[in-house]
């Protein structure tokens, strides 16, 4: 099996041709896979980051399946919400971006139909079910669209976004951890492009390239710098320039950082109920301040941006 998909000869995010080497780094996946080294390539223009050459799409599908990004077996609805009680993350992100894009959403639209691309657990989609509007969702996961139905009362399409032909045309896109997975970027928000009412608000929510995390422990950061699943890391200036040479203007941005606050605890193996509490709560206050600061400066673990659509490509 070819492991790499072919080079690129320029930025897959902004187009520009000065592109170099930045870093590479090594994965092995289980032991009984071969370590791997991807190089990591980035823009003089945008400061983005890219795997180059990508892993191959075949590839890429076989990994998935040691790697965690894709479950591997069933799970419940309730030991989903189990785990979103101990960390809120999912419900709070869909929660602050499916609310933000109806606000941006202009008032004399009243196309109120969204997609959900990436849909996962089905957070979001009900938050937007929840807002009154009408939703289309794919997500390729054959256990979490299942844990998705049990939440939403429907199944997803299931496939990647690149495989589906829509009909409608919809208000709101939504798009959460989804763009960094995708070896052409361009391509993608082109179709997203195609399916859009104008005016229509597409959300966004990447890793940031300029996180703290990056900067601090290069490429032992495993948050954005997750390879080989996340193929592109983006920057704000990348994704401003991807959004605008793709007919859209970006309205608004937010920098996120929440650090799972029961880390600590998992990695000193707490048990008592208690005990465990008492350690997450003083995790958790203790790290506001720090996580205010790299928002304010940019260096966030994550951007989310808010783009309308303002022209046809």
């Amino acid at each position: 099996m070819n492991k790499y998909g072919k080079p690129f000869k320029a930025c897959p995010i902004c187009g520009n041709k000065d592109i170099f080497l930045w870093k590479s780094k090594n994965h092995t996946y289980t032991k009984s896979l071969d370590e791997t080294k991807f190089d990591i390539f980035k823009c003089r223009y945008c400061k983005s980051g890219f795997l180059s050459p990508p892993p191959s799409g075949e590839f890429i599908k076989m990994i998935y399946k040691y790697s965690g990004h894709a479950l591997v077996q069933p799970i419940s609805l309730m030991e989903v919400l189990k785990k979103e009680k101990e960390y809120p993350n999912t419900t709070i992100d869909a929660k602050r971006i499916v609310e933000n894009a109806d606000k941006l959403l202009p008032v004399d639209i009243k196309h109120r139909i969204a997609l959900d691309i990436g849909s996962g657990y089905g957070f979001y989609t009900k938050c937007l079910r929840e807002l009154g509007y009408q939703t289309y969702s794919v997500n390729p996961g054959k256990y979490e669209n299942l844990v998705f139905e049990e939440l939403n009362g429907y199944l997803p399409i299931a496939a990647f976004f690149e495989e589906v032909t829509f009909a409608e045309n919809f208000s709101i896109i939504i798009m959460s951890q989804v763009l960094e997975h995708i070896v052409n970027p361009q391509e993608t928000i082109k179709k997203i492009n195609k399916i859009m009412v104008r005016n229509g608000v597409l959300a966004i929510a990447v890793p940031n390239f300029d996180s703290f995390s990056v900067k601090m422990f290069n490429t032992r950061d495993n948050s954005c710098l997750w390879v080989p699943e996340h193929v592109n890391f983006f920057t704000k200036k990348g994704l401003f320039s991807l959004l605008s040479s793709n007919g859209f203007e970006v309205i608004k941005i937010e920098y996120i950082t929440r650090i799972p606050y029961y880390s600590l605890s998992n990695r000193l193996k707490v048990k008592k109920i208690f005990s465990r509490k008492l350690l997450n709560w003083g995790v958790k206050i203790i790290q506001i301040p720090f996580c205010s600061f790299f928002n304010r400066i940019g260096w966030s673990l994550y951007i989310n941006i808010y783009a309308q659509k303002k022209y046809e490509i």
